[in-house]
């Protein structure tokens, strides 16, 4: 018998060693991996600006608006004029008379402008000059502000309203219907008016002045330089000055703890109800007595003016 051909044997299969990294390979693999985050990273942040961009409705990417222009003026003094510079065009406003004088804070609109931009530059002059200034008397100066130019509203916004605050900043705002600013005046007037329309009648009154106006308009604005914002802390505080005492607020017993509290409204407001009542019934019978002298001095001297300078374009030397 022959021997059977033998086969070969079959190569057994090493045994697999574990996976093994030199060092170099390591820093390899590291850097590999930080660079595909880093790639994953960028994309990610281009595909969420490219969404933004989107998101933005087009009428929000406008360059330019064609607007009318209210201004809103929240100072005591008047404001004869103002203009607005901005890249895409300027436009000019109408005056406002001032808190004091008028009973209210807007003007007329001005139309049409064609504005846009990222800023936009104000000139305004304030009308700081002496009561008995005629003309060909130098004017005041004009105050320049720049401010952002405000983002519009909504499609429909085609009202520039620019607001001139009590501290001199100025700011903007692009809107499709009326909005009355930041200082919440004309609705707190309206209240009053809603709530206490006696009172307002029986006020002490001066011929030619808005002796309510003046007041009420002076403790908006102190109260606002204070830091208080809403309408509820504007409206305990201006009340003050209107029931109690017009010049509570510079009173050397209440001043120093209002100041020390200032940009804090709830500490402001919480301070006023720890005032003695004594310290309040003394300001009440100060402003009493004023008015019952000084101001009916100056109301019966405006009534003799009134008499006798009759004719507005002939000079009166009345005393």
């Amino acid at each position: 018998m022959k021997d059977a051909a033998r086969k070969p044997r079959a190569k057994q299969a090493e045994p697999r060693r574990p996976f093994a990294l030199t060092g170099a390979a390591v820093i390899q693999s590291i850097r590999s991996g930080m660079d595909l985050k880093q790639r994953i990273f960028r994309a990610g942040v281009a595909f969420a600006a490219a969404s933004c961009v989107l998101l933005v409705p087009a009428w929000a990417q406008a360059k330019s608006w064609a607007v009318s222009v209210t201004g809103f003026n929240y100072n005591a003094l008047p404001i004869d004029r103002f203009t607005v510079e901005t890249d895409a065009g300027s436009a000019s406003g109408a005056n406002m008379p001032g808190l004091a004088y008028s009973g209210g804070e807007g003007s007329g609109s001005t139309c049409c402008y064609r504005v846009g931009g990222k800023t936009m530059t104000v000139k305004y002059q304030l009308w700081t000059a002496k009561p008995d200034w005629k003309r060909g008397d130098p004017e005041p100066p004009f105050i320049t502000r720049t401010a952002p130019f405000p983002a519009p509203s909504d499609p429909k916004a085609r009202i520039l309203e620019v607001y001139f605050l009590p501290d001199g900043s100025v700011q903007g705002k692009l809107v499709s219907e009326r909005d009355r600013g930041p200082i919440p005046y004309s609705r707190i007037m309206d209240r009053i008016h809603n709530e206490s329309l006696d009172f307002i009648l029986n006020y002490p009154k001066v011929q030619g002045r808005d002796v309510f106006s003046e007041r009420f308009s002076h403790a908006i604005i102190r109260g606002w330089l204070l830091g208080l914002r809403s309408e509820a802390d504007l409206y305990d505080f201006s009340m003050r000055a209107l029931k109690v005492n017009a010049g509570f607020a510079e009173d050397p017993s209440i001043a120093p703890g209002l100041d020390a509290r200032r940009g804090n409204p709830r500490a402001i407001m919480a301070y006023l109800q720890t005032v003695p009542d004594a310290t309040w019934k003394r300001l009440a019978a100060e402003q009493k007595h004023y008015d019952e002298t000084e101001l009916e001095a100056q109301d019966a001297h405006a009534k003799h003016l009134a008499e006798v300078c009759k004719d507005m374009f002939t000079p009166c030397k009345a005393h």
